[in-house]
């Protein structure tokens, strides 16, 4: 089963970046529309997680000079465990009980 949290995203390009930032949401991520890998703050580090952008879009603000503000917000796959905590519990016990 799977289940997704919605995160917001922010980046700081220069004219360069901005460019290859929108080839790759074109052409790399089919307009945005396909996972990928993105490394994010998670609890106490930095975790790789499977995301996507959320309706195939993102926001652009020019901010000064050859400088642009990029958010978006993505969907972050998160696995979900079949069992409950007290089920995988259970299902120790039997297992280790004569």
């Amino acid at each position: 089963m799977r289940q997704y949290r919605m995160v917001k995203v922010s980046w700081e390009f220069n004219d360069l970046q901005r460019t290859a930032f929108t080839a790759i949401f074109k052409h790399a991520l089919n307009n945005g529309a396909d996972w990928f890998y993105m490394a994010l703050p998670v609890g106490p580090g930095v975790t790789t997680k499977t995301v996507r952008f959320v309706n195939k879009s993102y926001n652009e603000k020019y901010q000064d000079v050859m400088h642009w503000q990029v958010s978006a917000t993505l969907e972050i796959q998160e696995e979900v465990a079949p069992y409950t905590a007290e089920e995988i519990a259970d299902l120790i016990l039997e297992e280790t009980l004569p």
